[in-house]
């Protein structure tokens, strides 16, 4: 299958269905669950784990910014596997870089392709291109170049 359209369907997941789960799993709310020794411990070894990205000093990094010694949040990519998270449907997330990605483009259609859309738009900040996603349209310096918004 292709990748794309893996990620538009692991990203989709409704709020409603979201509580269904945190409501199966026994929490009052995703508050609680994130309070739960069982995500304690998930953000335990997801930090333990190759998938951190870690700056030359070995210092666990965002993994859209790259900057390190910033408080950092482990973002869910799904919500799909909620309870059962696979370390892979994770990414540690600067308090900044965690907002924009729940309040940027596409993050109602597909939280997956969000979260990677954000880490390519910084990736190429940091090269010295400039991306920018409006309402699903891509603008870019170099109109010959275009790069579209996984969920297009």
């Amino acid at each position: 299958m292709p990748s794309s359209r893996r990620h538009k369907r692991a990203g989709r997941t409704g709020v409603r269905s979201i509580s269904r789960r945190i409501a199966e799993l026994g929490f009052a709310s995703y508050q609680d669950y994130l309070n739960s020794a069982h995500w304690i411990d998930v953000k335990r070894r997801f930090f333990a784990s190759k998938l951190v990205k870690r700056d030359a000093k070995g210092k666990a990094c965002c993994e859209a910014c790259q900057k390190s010694g910033l408080r950092l949040s482990v973002h869910h990519r799904t919500y799909k596997r909620l309870g059962k998270e696979r370390l892979m449907d994770l990414m540690a997330a600067c308090d900044e870089c965690h907002k924009e990605i729940h309040h940027g483009p596409g993050y109602k259609e597909n939280l997956w392709a969000s979260s990677d859309l954000l880490v390519r738009q910084k990736r190429a900040e940091r090269e010295g291109r400039s991306l920018s996603y409006a309402t699903g349209r891509v603008t870019k310096d170099n109109p010959d170049d275009p790069v579209r918004p996984p969920w297009e």
